[in-house]
């Protein structure tokens, strides 16, 4: 029975993705996987690429072929749906594992603590020849958010996540919600599939979150505990053409004020942390929202003002919360 689905989606990476398939190929482990590539209508090799893997690995690897475009988010919405096992990861095409025990080791964790909803390594990130650890903290440790929380908040998380995992915590430092990188991130799949989550899924367009490595983080953090292992066990190529790491810094921080705004809206408006979030990145940058060099997908014009309003409506508790937890 297949333990784990590998979510591998992929555009134009013909350069890269054999390196990625080889990484989960290699894995030593006594768990049954899944590779599931979703090509989003590639125009260079890609397709011939994944063919010959497939040919060679028929009962390891499944391929979907986009007619069109559709873009990272829909096209993991196509990668989502096909996600059925007890556990799940996405690799995407341009990075790779470089822990032959990568999946031994996060699934053995995950089997034995029953309220964690991920476990998390490390990441070495590649650019221009120089590499750096992305998030090099220096312990193992657990991320939860609802420390964070207010009572009512609280009250309101224990009933979500039926109880979110904070009993049996092993014994490591609790910090703020880590963003592991998708590339080091395995999740428990119970969150993909509740009816409030597809819900939101099925009014999707292509410029919504859902595709991204925060969404999925958060969405877990939000049913139990994550783990975050000091060991790197995987590579983020950051190549400068991929659909994160192309943008600018300023361009960048709009979105993730963008995107802990928009959580905000999925978790139905319950928790400040995450307006709060996305209030204190975008005042760090709000001088500069004039001279950022926005995509007609950003649409700054719509969006700007509707975060300022719930900004406004919520400043009070988001300011209290900001002064409790200044590094949130």
């Amino acid at each position: 029975m297949v333990k784990l689905t590998i979510l591998m989606p992929n555009y134009n990476n013909a350069t890269y993705i054999g390196q990625a398939i080889d990484s989960i190929l290699m894995q030593k482990t006594r768990y049954q996987y899944k590779i599931i590539i979703s090509d989003d209508a590639s125009s260079d090799d890609s397709l011939k690429i994944i063919e010959l893997y497939k040919q060679k690995y028929k009962n390891t690897i499944k391929v979907l072929k986009q007619k069109r475009n559709l873009g990272l988010t829909l096209n993991m919405l196509k990668l989502y749906n096909e996600a059925k096992s007890e556990y799940f990861c996405v690799l995407d095409s341009d990075d790779y594992w470089t822990d032959e025990l990568k999946i031994e080791k996060a699934l053995s964790f995950l089997e034995e603590h029953k309220n964690y909803t991920s476990y998390q390594g490390k990441t070495l990130i590649k650019q221009d020849g120089t590499e750096k650890i992305y998030m090099d903290y220096t312990n193992n440790h657990t991320c939860l958010f609802s420390q964070y929380l207010t009572k009512s908040e609280k009250q309101q998380y224990m009933q979500i996540s039926g109880g979110g995992g904070q009993d049996n915590i092993i014994n490591a430092p609790i910090s703020f919600p880590t963003m592991g990188h998708t590339s080091s991130s395995i999740f428990r799949n119970i969150a993909l599939h509740t009816k409030h989550t597809q819900d939101f899924f099925k009014k999707a367009t292509r410029y919504d979150m859902y595709g991204g490595d925060s969404f999925r983080n958060l969405l877990h953090l939000i049913y139990g505990c994550s783990y975050h292992s000091t060991d790197v066990d995987s590579v983020y190529n950051m190549h400068g053409s991929g659909d994160w790491s192309a943008n600018n810094d300023d361009l960048q921080t709009y979105r993730n004020a963008v995107f802990w705004h928009d959580f905000w809206g999925f978790s139905g408006k319950k928790f400040l942390l995450f307006i709060s979030t996305s209030y204190d990145l975008f005042i760090g940058m709000v001088n500069k929202t004039d001279e950022i060099k926005y995509t007609k997908n950003d649409n700054p014009k719509k969006k700007i003002p509707q975060m300022l309003r719930n900004y406004n409506e919520n400043m009070e508790a988001i300011i209290n919360l900001l002064k409790r937890y200044p590094n949130a």
